[in-house]
């Protein structure tokens, strides 16, 4: 389930920037043994780009970028979660 989903309109590349910064600062990160600051939740950012064109043609676009939590090897990070114990890693 997808909770706590925003939608944001970007004009600047300041606005961009702030935005990120407010989805940084949200992030929950722990230390493993393979990560200083390992992603304890995933992370998704959807860039919709729309840019009108002079003669009034547009250009659409999307970029998403993933940040899959946990990805690192459970064994090699030592990291035990009640998720990870209940699928026995």
């Amino acid at each position: 389930m997808i909770t706590d989903c925003i939608t944001v309109p970007i004009v600047t590349q300041e606005d961009m920037y702030k935005t990120l910064a407010i989805g940084t600062k949200k992030r929950h990160t722990a230390k493993t043994d393979q990560n200083q600051r390992s992603s304890r939740g995933h992370t998704i950012f959807v860039l919709n780009y729309l840019q009108t064109n002079p003669d009034d043609s547009t250009v659409k676009g999307r970029l998403n970028i993933v940040d899959l939590a946990g990805a690192e090897q459970v064994g090699k990070s030592q990291t035990v979660t009640k998720a990870t114990k209940a699928e026995g890693a």
